[in-house]
């Protein structure tokens, strides 16, 4: 069974933001960019429009090629002007402690629902973290019949309530709603599960070595992404090798939900 492996450099919290910000797309061009940004937020001061983001653009890269970048004093957004919403917003590091105030999950659902406008289809769900310096990690998702459609956000608060990230992914409907699944048909968690830790003994563990699940715990969620259903399974685990040492790590792995072949596994170092 062939695999995609990632290494990931930072905690698996931090993977989320990285994971959406690889499903953007370009997109067409017209003049709605600033309109998008004051009908779903207030800009904090003085709004600038700082053009089309190009795929040479030194500080972007090509993560958000086509999309307009606006910037106001503390704030970068993106705008994502073929759909109308806001793609991402990012606080200037030097701004810590100012900006959009996202003071409670009431809040942040809010902002997101204001972003999508009325695109969103089904009902919304917020899962919570708390990152090592105690930012708040917002993952919001879209369902339909516990199925997601693919519109979500990956949101940041810090500390002091602030805004200081957001970036958010609409789903491609026409594809979902012509998906044509049966459950009865997607394997259960659990085999997910166990085709993970096969997958990893065979490829990530040395050899002669094994690896231990703290009291078998770990969190499975079935999701979306463009027509794909795939179980995203979550868990700590502790590797030994044949010497008896042993190191700690974090696993967020990716099974299609029908196949059981393996889609990504990521790991923390």
């Amino acid at each position: 069974m062939k695999t995609r492996l990632i290494i990931v450099l930072s905690v698996l919290a931090t993977v989320t933001v990285f994971i959406i910000l690889g499903f953007n797309s370009t997109h067409q061009n017209n003049d709605e960019g600033e309109n998008v940004i004051t009908r779903c937020i207030t800009p904090v001061g003085i709004l600038n429009d700082k053009g089309e983001i190009q795929r040479s653009n030194s500080r972007w890269g090509n993560s958000y090629a086509g999309d307009e970048w606006f910037q106001d004093d503390i704030y970068n957004y993106f705008i994502d002007k073929s759909n109308h919403f806001i793609e991402a917003i990012y606080l200037e590091a030097e701004l810590l402690g100012k900006g959009i105030l996202l003071d409670s999950e009431d809040r942040v659902l809010q902002f997101f629902q204001m972003n999508f406008e009325d695109k969103l289809r089904g009902d919304i769900t917020a899962f919570c973290n708390k990152s090592g310096n105690n930012d708040s990690i917002y993952e919001i998702v879209e369902t339909v019949d516990n199925i997601e459609t693919g519109t979500k956000a990956s949101i940041i608060i810090n500390e002091e309530g602030y805004l200081a990230s957001a970036v958010f992914l609409l789903a491609d409907y026409e594809a979902f709603e012509e998906m044509d699944l049966d459950l009865d048909k997607v394997i259960t968690a659990q085999q997910a599960m166990t085709i993970v830790c096969e997958e990893i003994q065979e490829n990530e563990v040395p050899e002669e070595g094994f690896m231990r699940v703290p009291e078998g715990k770990y969190d499975a969620r079935l999701k979306t992404f463009k027509g794909v259903v795939f179980w995203e399974i979550t868990f700590s685990s502790v590797i030994y090798d044949k010497s008896g040492t042993s190191f700690e790590t974090q696993f967020i792995c990716r099974v299609e939900a029908t196949t059981g072949t393996v889609l990504e596994i990521a790991r923390s170092l």
